[in-house]
């Protein structure tokens, strides 16, 4: 596990579809940036895939950090410089006594 500096979150706020009027598209255009201290970064690994005129890397590094860390499954996460969309939601560690590990997020970046 490496620790790759501060982390910071990245949150697009919601867009309105104009037909339905529901907020229902993230806006990342100028997403609020919110610096995170307390995490790691396992850097995971790599998958290249050749696909019909490019190949496709997949990137799946894991985020820990504290229990009740405020990162969701539709954000995106910056370590060491690279921004990784948060892939689902936190693998939460809590003992039977209540006792709270950690958290765990996966991440995944995907070039090409």
């Amino acid at each position: 596990m490496s620790t790759s500096g501060q982390v910071v979150r990245l949150r697009a706020p919601l867009i309105v579809d104009p037909y339905s009027q529901l907020p229902t598209k993230r806006d990342w255009t100028d997403p609020a940036r919110q610096p995170l201290d307390g995490f790691m970064v396992d850097p995971g690994g790599s998958v290249e895939t050749d696909l019909v005129n490019r190949t496709q890397i997949v990137t799946t590094p894991k985020l820990y950090g504290p229990f009740d860390a405020d990162i969701e499954a539709s954000d995106r996460v910056e370590a060491a410089g690279v921004v990784y969309e948060v892939d689902g939601h936190a693998a939460r560690w809590e003992g039977r006594s209540g006792w709270k590990a950690g958290a765990v997020w996966q991440l995944k970046r995907i070039e090409g």
